[in-house]
């Protein structure tokens, strides 16, 4: 019976050791993909030919372009926006930020916005887009407007470059007394 314990408690001892030395890898966990970080740029210009005419020029103190290069935003930008007639006066533009999503050829334009129009009035506000396929400018948030005999704020705006035509979505104007 002593030698019965002996050859269970053997058999256990081994079953035991065989267990203790399996040790199972852990479930690989993958980690997800991470985008590599964006390549940054100082001092950069963009520009946009048209019919084998410059009918865009961005300049922008640092810009970064994200892996799909689909992506830039830019930092403390102005720019030109040439007029469709030869001689005639550009449209220019200042502003803290913007993002150009490069397939959709959209130009989102955030903080201190200035667009001097080429008639010399002047639009101030916080967020515009410019969708460089329309020749289209608008903006939905207050826009206040100088210049000319009329001035004022309006609740957003649209402006057709081709046609130089502003529409001003519920402008008020001001009169001085």
């Amino acid at each position: 019976m002593k030698a019965l314990y002996g050859w269970a408690a053997g058999v256990l001892g081994l079953v035991l050791v065989g267990f203790l030395a399996y040790s199972p890898e852990p479930p690989s966990v993958e980690e997800p993909e991470t985008a590599p970080p964006p390549v940054l740029l100082s001092q950069v210009q963009i520009k946009e030919f048209k019919g084998g005419r410059l009918k865009v020029r961005l300049n922008a103190v640092s810009a970064q372009m994200f892996s799909d290069l689909e992506e830039v935003e830019l930092s403390s930008l102005h720019g030109e926006v040439l007029a469709e007639q030869p001689g005639q006066p550009s449209t220019f533009l200042w502003a803290k930020q913007g993002r150009l999503e490069g397939q959709k050829k959209l130009l989102t334009l955030s903080g201190e916005i200035k667009i001097e129009l080429p008639r010399g009035q002047l639009l101030l506000t916080e967020q515009l887009f410019f969708d460089q396929n329309q020749d289209l400018l608008w903006g939905e948030l207050p826009v206040r407007f100088e210049g000319g005999a009329e001035t004022g704020v309006a609740q957003g705006l649209k402006y057709r470059f081709q046609d130089d035509l502003m529409t001003l979505v519920e402008p008020v104007l001001e009169t001085v007394l």
